[in-house]
């Protein structure tokens, strides 16, 4: 079989009619033709950086609530110098696909305390 090309066993063959044959485009776009801007995007596989991070928290309304953890964005603003740690760590793993403590996210303690008169 070591002298046999590929093109006559007959699993190739299956396989091959099964994911088609490789072609040639015959026609293309040009996005400069048409006026549409190339983007520079060789830097949209880096790992996100702190300025970036706050400058998009210093972009926030006030007001608003950016997710379900209820702290509006006045929260994120003041507590940055304390929180920024844990903040870009979580962009980091997020980054980096790697979810082994995102669990902890969604954990609270409750604590019960004993009313006063």
């Amino acid at each position: 079989m070591c002298g046999d090309s590929l093109h006559s066993i007959p699993f190739y063959n299956y396989y091959s009619d099964i994911h088609g044959k490789p072609f040639t485009r015959s026609h293309g776009i040009s996005f400069q033709q048409l006026g549409i801007p190339q983007l520079e995007l060789e830097h949209l596989g880096d790992c996100f950086t702190e300025a970036e991070i706050w400058k998009t928290i210093k972009e926030l309304p006030n007001d608003r609530v950016p997710g379900p953890g209820g702290f509006t964005c006045i929260f994120y603003k003041v507590a940055w110098p304390i929180i920024k740690v844990q903040i870009l760590n979580a962009f980091n793993q997020l980054w980096s696909l790697d979810g082994r403590s995102f669990y902890l996210l969604n954990d609270a303690l409750m604590v019960l305390l004993r009313k006063t008169p």
